[in-house]
């Protein structure tokens, strides 16, 4: 057996442990002594090393260093009491007892080949001052020993490490110094930090919203100015750098960024489970344990000591710590023999911990653009994120998605990192304020467009941050639009009164809260105003109290939080006590729904992904599913993948998740699960028509879309040079008196934003004049300029008047089209105007038209032309 020996250097701790008799946490505490610090690095080296028995934790003698008081819980979907477990309810330090520091060895085989030492420093706070080297206890290690081992030791090591206290006067911290020493002789080194120590000293950086937005504050800090930073950033192509994000995650950095490497940076990526966020392993577990960084830096160094070159072994190093810290939480503390009752369980166990999933491999986290996403820059074409919105749809989003971080509430699901952060935000304050005494109502607004699912989302997440609490909700619902009077209100009031005197938190949601009220828009605000405040409503002179409650503000009129916050100066927003309100708000959420978004930088990437994972839920919901599952992969679907490009790729339904389940309800009578949903499936054009832009629909339907949108480049192109040319162009002035023939008829005058305007709206719309809104394929149909151009220039003419009436408040200089038509037919020769014109530029635009195939048989001529119309083959 190889030899494995570790120095170990940290606190000389004693805990004493308080835990109840009884699992409900009441009545007598027994108390227990136990040894942490240096003491409890050994036992987990020792449980890793497989050293049976390990070295006892039964503590010296002499005063405690801190008092940790346990509770007992059943695990999680067991009812036996062989399933109860200790947790840890509060880890308290004595304040004039801080432990010293000291040195342990610890060596499996000492007659084996030695491998190379290994040093583990695990510093904690407290700690006496200079590591308590005056007080005469045995191996006692000072800080001036700690930086000189640092230097020397020429084995790997591995320091799990505070932030440090820098001095004032040089700005300088002497164990950074000697790590800057050792990094020039020596790069076998680890440096591990939990990201909560940084937080403790003002490092901004995000908990529980997004894996992306915490790499992102995480990279800012270390670019930054601050002192600690600043020594990491000189040793980072030195010294491994792991931080630590709870059990759920952890970040790694060595080297120097790698911009030229798809726009890398050189952080790594480790997390746990794809649903979770830092925090969530431990909340999911109903609470944390002691020791959980020390058994990370245990199993990490237990793995680093193999050989091999850190850098080649630091991907299993991380996930053994990972999986170690886990395995130590879903434990919890083990009752062991009357003279320790307590101890920590053993980490050699095989088992893999409840909701640990292994990491494949670390994601490289891009830095350098602001906002940017873990899904797109893994899926980095449009292709990519299309392939995985198919693939949702197609076996669902656990599957699809698991390479990825998502956020899961109930029957939520997302993979969109501003939905994962809002959506959580909101998780952060339910939870906030469940686990403390409220009077008054937590307050939180929803917006987003009509049909996005406003109310489901956010429901989903109260009822799983209450579920992990163990608490009950009573969900309420008023719509404010059906509301006649105030004592409507007050109705509903009391209904939230009476659910306060229940075991459960009332869950009540004011939909369309912005609507009218006495002829007054925004009426209702005011009524708010001191429920949301003071938990108090006034009835009849008395103030009632509300007590506690979740309030839920679900809008109705404007798509986002900024949209409703835009007009709060507003003179009408004022007197409705709109700023008031908006003020009162603890939170809010911004509901994206399945449709694309026209803002935002670089476009909306991702919203086939979110519509993905809303078609899944409604073809579950309509049975649509296959009965069997497949063992590998779960409930199929199979759908023929232009249909699926249709359902997933059109910009937008007429009203949102409501248009897509009416389409799938259309079709559902039409399929039978397990069946494959081809295009005769889907509704008649007259019905679909209610639900979505029959044309754009078609065109994903037929594969035409990438071609008749390269045509339409060449439309709007060709659109844009004809209305520039100058026998087109009309300037009035002195010398060129004004005529209605010809300014109106055959010439107008456009300003340079109107004329690409023009030729923007005339290209989208092309199809529609041509043939009533059906889809077809612009690439190939064949053009037929005289019975064509009437109808696309009376398409140019509806453009015009809209860019006119829009841009310059009115279109009425703009002549009615018929008269425009007579004029040009009562000239000799009839002549175009200026429409026809621009019509019959776009129309060339298109590819020339294909003959017929050589046959005397009108009815094949016919056939033939229909099937180029139709875009059939």
């Amino acid at each position: 057996m190889p030899r494995k020996q570790f120095t170990l250097i940290g606190n000389r701790s004693k805990d004493v442990i308080g835990f109840p008799k009884t699992a409900s946490g009441s009545g007598d505490v027994n108390l227990s002594e136990i040894r942490g610090g240096v003491y409890l690095l050994r036992y987990f080296l020792q449980n890793l090393m497989n050293i049976d028995p390990p070295t006892s934790m039964s503590p010296d003698p002499g005063q405690p260093n801190s008092f940790i008081e346990l509770f007992k819980i059943k695990k999680k979907g067991q009812k036996n009491s062989e399933n109860e477990y200790y947790r840890v309810r509060r880890h308290l330090h004595v304040e004039q007892n801080s432990p010293c520091r000291i040195q342990k060895l610890v060596d499996n085989n000492p007659n084996g080949d030695d491998i190379g030492d290994v040093a583990v420093i695990m510093l904690e706070e407290p700690c006496a001052v200079n590591g308590g080297s005056a007080n005469g206890v045995a191996n006692s290690v000072s800080d001036t020993s700690l930086n000189t081992t640092v230097e020397s030791f020429a084995g790997v090591l591995v320091c799990k490490m505070p932030y440090p206290s820098y001095n004032e006067t040089d700005q300088k911290f002497p164990l950074m110094e000697a790590f800057k020493t050792r990094a020039n002789n020596n790069p076998s080194t680890v440096i591990i930090i939990d990201a909560e120590d940084l937080r403790r000293k003002g490092a901004k950086i995000s908990c529980h919203l997004s894996w992306s937005r915490t790499a992102e504050d995480l990279h800012k800090f270390l670019s930054s100015s601050d002192l600690f930073a600043k020594d990491l950033e000189s040793l980072r192509e030195k010294v491994h750098l792991i931080v630590r994000f709870d059990c759920d995650g952890v970040i790694y950095k060595y080297g120097a960024p790698q911009p030229a490497v798809n726009s890398a940076s050189n952080l790594q990526l480790y997390y746990i489970n794809s649903n979770f966020a830092e925090g969530d392993y431990v909340h999911h577990m109903s609470n944390s344990i002691t020791g959980t960084a020390t058994a990370f830096t245990a199993a990490a160094a237990f793995k680093l000591a193999n050989g091999v070159s850190i850098s080649g072994n630091m991907k299993e190093a991380i996930i053994y710590g990972l999986e170690k810290a886990c395995l130590l939480v879903s434990e919890g503390f083990k009752e062991d023999t009357d003279s320790q009752p307590f101890t920590y369980p053993n980490l050699f166990s095989s088992d893999t911990p409840g909701e640990f999933k292994r990491p494949a491999n670390p994601l490289a986290i891009k830095t350098g653009a602001s906002e940017g996403s873990i899904l797109t820059s893994i899926d980095n074409t449009p292709q990519k994120i299309l392939d995985r919105a198919r693939n949702i749809v197609r076996k669902g989003p656990e599957i699809a998605l698991s390479d990825l971080p998502t956020a899961k509430f109930g029957k939520l699901v997302t993979v969109d990192r501003e939905e994962m952060e809002k959506f959580r935000a909101v998780a952060n304050l339910v939870r906030e304020y469940m686990e403390s005494q409220q009077t008054k109502p937590l307050s939180i607004g929803v917006f987003g467009r009509p049909g996005s699912g406003k109310s489901f989302g956010v429901e989903e997440v109260i009822e799983a941050v209450a579920k992990h609490q163990g608490k009950g909700v009573e969900k309420l619902k008023f719509n404010l639009s059906q509301f006649i009077e105030y004592s409507d209100l007050l109705s509903a009031f009391q209904k939230v009164r009476d659910q306060t005197f229940s075991n459960k938190t009332p869950v009540v949601m004011f939909d369309e809260f912005d609507c009218s009220f006495a002829g007054k828009p925004l009426g209702w605000l005011q009524y708010f105003l001191a429920p949301m405040q003071d938990g108090q409503y006034l009835e009849r002179g008395d103030l009632r109290p509300l007590g506690s409650a979740i309030f839920i503000f679900v809008g109705g009129t404007s798509s986002t939080y900024e949209d409703f916050c835009s007009t709060l100066g507003d003179r009408e927003a004022v007197a409705a006590k709109k700023p008031d309100f908006a003020s009162r708000l603890r939170g809010y959420v911004d509901i994206w729904g399945p449709d694309r978004l026209s803002s935002g930088n670089g476009g909306d990437q991702t919203y086939t992904i979110r519509r993905a994972i809303i078609l899944r839920s409604l073809l579950k919901k309509h049975n649509l599913l296959d009965k069997e599952p497949d063992s590998q992969t779960g409930y199929d679907f199979k759908v023929k993948d232009l249909v699926l490009n249709a359902l997933l790729c059109v910009s937008a339904f007429r009203h949102g998740t409501r248009s897509l389940e009416g389409i799938i309800q259309a079709s559902a009578s039409r399929i039978s699960p397990g069946e494959e949903f081809t295009a005769a499936a889907l509704p008649s054009d007259d019905r679909l028509g209610l639900h979505v832009d029959c044309t754009e629909f078609g065109e994903w339907l037929n594969g035409w879309t990438t071609g008749n949108e390269k045509m339409r480049k060449a439309i709007a192109d060709a659109v844009q040079t004809k209305v520039q040319e100058q026998s087109l162009q009309w300037v009035e002035g002195p010398g060129n008196a004004p005529n209605l023939r010809e300014k109106y008829v055959t010439n107008l005058s456009l300003t340079a934003a109107e004329r690409i305007a023009l030729s923007k709206v005339v290209a989208k719309h092309f199809s529609l004049f041509l043939d009533h809104g059906k889809a077809q394929n612009l690439e190939t149909r064949v053009s037929d300029l005289p019975r064509d151009k009437p109808p696309v220039a009376k398409g140019v003419y509806d453009c015009l008047t809209a860019i006119l009436k829009s841009g310059r408040g009115s279109a009425s200089e703009m002549l009615p089209w018929q008269y425009i038509v007579d004029k040009c037919k009562a000239q000799t020769p009839p002549q175009d105007s200026w429409y026809h014109k621009v019509a019959e530029a776009a129309l060339e635009a298109r590819p020339p038209a294909e003959s017929p195939p050589e046959s005397t048989d009108n009815e094949v001529y016919r056939n033939y032309d229909i099937q180029y119309f139709n875009g059939s083959d």
